[in-house]
């Protein structure tokens, strides 16, 4: 299951940190120091490259992998900067915006490809020290490409910690009230731009039953029976999010309501646990509101038997 974390302030980040690295590139490659003038015309491409790549990382923001595909070539400018920079001290110095953008990688990716990137990282900068021509002994190289590793495998540990904290529900692990708000916006602009996505709202049945007859134990048992259900067989972009107490949010990206009710119902069948759903289309001019309440009400004539099925 994924959910897009990004909104467009994180990638106004990703675009300012490249802009500016890109013009301290062309700064370096025009301001006078003991540098061939080869390096310095490398230097200039790349940060020109570099800037560019900052354009276009805002331009095309909106679209998936953009993000990822742009810190990735990112850092691999910055990795063939450092296999051409002579001067050991400026070298070693690029090390660090090559940690910096590993690290930048944990504020605008999914926290699923954090390994993936530090271990790209770590490849980039064991690459580009062996081939730097200024002749880094194995300690030195070493100890460049364990600064580099163990810096973004500490950070990807601690922003992962908070990161779970911050957008899942310790008990049932489905995504919290907070990312499904930010979730249903960008679902409302994908529908606006014409997707076909739909919102369902989840309610398990005889929840204080459950409790007073088998304990609290028993119904958290039962909320997390729940969500398996749900998560177990859903697309990748599809998203569950708990909405308070017994209630849980479907969110699917590209299905509509008639869809979503028939998987809907091939779910119920699985579980354990009873439970009704009331679904309904989401449209370019909702919001979370609208769309939640809609849903919402579908739930509850269908509870109280006022119409045969779930649909809004």
């Amino acid at each position: 299951m994924r959910v897009d974390l990004v909104p467009a302030m994180r990638a106004r980040y990703l675009a300012v940190a490249e802009a500016a690295g890109g013009g301290l590139a062309v700064l370096g490659a025009l301001v006078p120091r003991c540098t061939s003038r080869a390096v310095a015309s490398v230097w200039l491409v790349i940060g020109l490259a570099v800037v560019l790549l900052a354009l276009g990382t805002w331009v095309l923001r909106r679209r998936r992998g953009v993000l990822a595909g742009s810190l990735a070539l990112a850092l691999a400018a910055v990795a063939v900067l450092l296999a051409v920079t002579p001067e050991p001290a400026a070298a070693v110095t690029l090390v660090i915006p090559m940690m910096l953008g590993g690290q930048m990688g944990a504020l605008v990716l999914p926290v699923r490809h954090w390994r993936r990137l530090t271990w790209y990282v770590a490849a980039l900068t064991a690459s580009a020290v062996l081939v730097n021509p200024a002749g880094f002994d194995p300690p030195q190289q070493l100890a460049m490409v364990g600064l580099v590793g163990v810096g973004l495998a500490l950070i990807g540990r601690i922003y992962a910690q908070v990161h779970d904290q911050a957008t899942t529900d310790a008990l049932t692990g489905a995504y919290s009230r907070a990312v499904l708000d930010r979730t249903v916006l960008g679902t409302i602009a994908a529908a606006a731009a014409g997707a076909r996505p739909s919102l369902a709202v989840v309610d398990l049945d005889r929840l204080k039953e459950l409790n007073d007859t088998g304990g609290h134990a028993a119904g958290d048992r039962a909320l997390v029976d729940v969500v398996q259900v749900l998560q177990d067989g859903l697309d990748p972009d599809d998203v569950v999010a708990r909405l308070g107490g017994d209630e849980f949010v479907v969110l699917f990206a590209d299905q509509d309501e008639r869809s979503a009710a028939r998987w809907l119902e091939r779910a119920r069948a699985r579980s354990t646990y009873t439970w009704s759903y009331g679904v309904t289309s989401v449209h370019g001019d909702d919001t979370v509101s609208s769309v939640l309440k809609r849903a919402d009400d579908a739930l509850y004539r269908h509870k109280s038997g006022e119409t045969a099925n779930a649909l809004d």
